[in-house]
């Protein structure tokens, strides 16, 4: 199932619906792109302060064994050093074999916080939350800045995830395709 693309108000309405623990996991994957199995797996080891009020996080991508750095800033990396002040390992520890909560406790944390926004979750994911840093990457620094940032090789693959707002009708920007005139006459 692919992941739909989610408004920033839809996001906003899911995020009001989550706890604060759990809304910081999805905050990281909203600022920095990450996957929520890559989030889900940062320890404490992982993050350096680097300013004030911003943090680099290193990675190695689960999906694409990739290693990676992404800088994230303001609250949420507030919020992520004083998490780290308490754990040892994973940030997000639990007794699962695995040491950490795993994707699918992340994604019913997701799904159920969608159902109570009143938002249809046929397609609704963690997921979602790496199209929303695309698009908003692309809108602001462009699509190089956009692949760059999610490790892509080609600019085809980058373009689902950073035209994802325009692919979902929701950009307001985006001048009217003609497959849809087709579609009304």
């Amino acid at each position: 199932m692919k992941a739909k693309y989610l408004s920033p108000g839809e996001i906003d309405s899911i995020f009001c619906r989550l706890s604060k623990d759990r809304r910081l996991v999805f905050s990281v994957a909203l600022e920095t792109g990450l996957r929520i199995g890559d989030v889900l797996k940062i320890k404490k080891r992982d993050i350096r302060q680097i300013a004030s009020d911003a943090l680099e996080i290193a990675y190695i991508a689960q999906k694409t064994k990739k290693k990676g750095k992404c800088v994230l800033k303001g609250q949420t990396a507030q919020e992520l050093l004083f998490l780290a002040k308490f754990r040892r390992g994973y940030l997000w520890n639990s007794n699962a074999k695995c040491g950490h909560i795993t994707r699918q406790t992340a994604w019913n944390w997701f799904k159920e916080a969608a159902k109570g926004a009143g938002i249809d979750v046929h397609g609704v994911s963690p997921h979602a939350l790496r199209k929303s840093f695309a698009v908003k990457l692309r809108h602001e620094q462009g699509m190089d800045a956009a692949r760059a940032a999610l490790q892509h090789a080609d600019n085809a693959t980058t373009a689902i995830y950073a035209f994802a707002d325009v692919y979902a009708g929701k950009d307001p920007d985006a001048p009217v395709l003609w497959c849809q005139i087709d579609e009304l006459t």
